[in-house]
């Protein structure tokens, strides 16, 4: 089953059909290493890595169990987000809570708005 299709499903199920209208799923971009870190990681199902349909429709910064924040250029609160030549800001959300290794989604906010999902990661990885 391709990533996409479970992203919309996942979409469908979630968001009642009565705010599916305001809440549409927007078109989004697959990074090229996306796929291939989603197949390497282990413990986490792609059928929940397709809950990034939250990220998609603008609620995950609501959830406080996704942890939503950008990644920064080094440890400290302080430091600048990892950005990009063409001005897209990377992203993190959690995947997981209170697990060890807890799994991580890193995509890229676009300028004029468009999500890129970068990699599917662990907990201590910051790379975008």
């Amino acid at each position: 089953m391709g990533f996409r299709y479970l992203v919309l499903t996942k979409w469908a199920l979630r968001v009642p059909l009565g705010e599916q209208h305001s809440k549409p799923l927007p078109d989004f971009d697959i990074g090229p290493n996306f796929i291939i870190s989603l197949k390497e990681l282990q413990g986490v199902s792609e059928e929940k890595v397709a809950d990034v349909v939250e990220i998609l429709i603008g609620v995950a910064s609501d959830l406080d169990s996704r942890d939503v924040h950008r990644l920064r250029e080094g440890a400290g609160a302080l430091e600048s987000p990892v950005k990009r030549d063409d001005g897209a800001v990377c992203w993190r959300a959690s995947l997981q809570v209170g697990t060890p290794s807890a799994r991580r989604i890193h995509y890229w906010a676009l300028p004029k708005g468009r999500i890129e999902l970068s990699r599917v990661t662990l907990h201590d990885d910051f790379n975008p």
